[in-house]
């Protein structure tokens, strides 16, 4: 049996399964017939996906990091998944992950997402808080990155690049990804 990286919390189930709506077209399918998600590599429980590690990992102090815990942010309800939040451990300490679908992305869904996480790295003793908004094109992640920078009032120049947000206890960074990552 192949275990997960690691725990992503999940709603209880009834044993039914779920039917999801597509938009307003009446359609809907079943769980595993719903369109793919950008979040679904993030919930999987695979691990971190690769292009996030990838980018995570030209900062030394995220080289090393890995998944603990994941949490689907937002109501449970709510299909498909527009963001999570992940307890991660590097060498430099724990961090405080938040995850954004492109999609779904405003600059007041990204300061809840920041506080989120800001709150949780207090909880947990984070060293770091790190916002990320994942997106499945280069289109997508254009509107995340300058709904970053609205959002924290810095540049953010390129995509797939970690920068730091603000000097603040926790620090924060932040990255807008393309591409299923």
């Amino acid at each position: 049996m192949k275990e997960a990286d690691f725990l992503i919390a999940r709603p209880a189930s009834d044993g039914k399964s779920q039917r999801f709506v597509l938009g307003e077209t009446g359609f809907s399918f079943s769980g595993s017939d719903r369109p793919p998600s950008v979040m679904d590599t993030w919930t999987s429980g695979t691990g971190l996906p690769a292009g996030a590690r990838d980018v995570l990992a030209k900062n030394p102090q995220f080289v090393d990091i890995v998944g603990l815990v994941g949490v689907p942010t937002g109501s449970h309800k709510q299909r498909p998944l527009f963001a999570g939040w992940i307890l991660a451990r590097a060498s430099s300490g724990l961090v405080s992950v938040a995850i954004r679908d492109a999609r779904d992305c405003t600059a007041g869904r990204l300061a809840d997402d920041a506080q989120f996480a800001t709150e949780a790295a207090q909880r947990f003793a984070a060293e770091t808080v790190v916002i990320l908004v994942q997106a499945a094109t280069d289109k997508e992640a254009e509107i995340g990155r300058k709904a970053l920078e609205k959002t924290f009032g810095t540049d953010v120049p390129e995509l797939n690049r970690l920068y730091l947000s603000r000097r603040s206890s926790p620090p924060v960074w932040i990255a807008s990804l393309s591409g299923k990552s």
